[in-house]
């Protein structure tokens, strides 16, 4: 297949597919190559492919959160509104 051919997030979704194929293989492998690898030989095969998959499904890091000011669970840093209690909070830095 001709990646340039391909929009940006389908050679994404073709990379994964990849990575996910290639570590199922080596996973399903492991057990045949048992007789001729040391167990650190085969760690060593699928940390390889893991080490490849990895970056190609990493989220985003987690969003900051504060307390809400009125029952103290955790809400986005920019909230307005607690999702729990639906009670107003101002952000932090906003004008009283």
């Amino acid at each position: 297949m001709n990646d340039v051919l391909l929009e940006p997030a389908e050679r994404d979704r073709l990379k994964l597919r990849s990575a996910i194929a290639e570590v199922t293989l080596q996973m399903s492998t492991l057990s045949i190559q048992a007789e001729g690898l040391s167990h650190q030989g085969q760690a060593g095969i699928l940390a390889s492919s893991w080490s490849r998959l990895v970056p190609l499904i990493e989220p985003e890091p987690e969003p900051e959160r504060r307390g809400c000011p009125h029952c103290q669970r955790r809400i986005m840093l920019h909230a307005t509104r607690c999702m729990y209690c639906l009670e107003k909070s101002l952000p932090p830095g906003a004008e009283p």
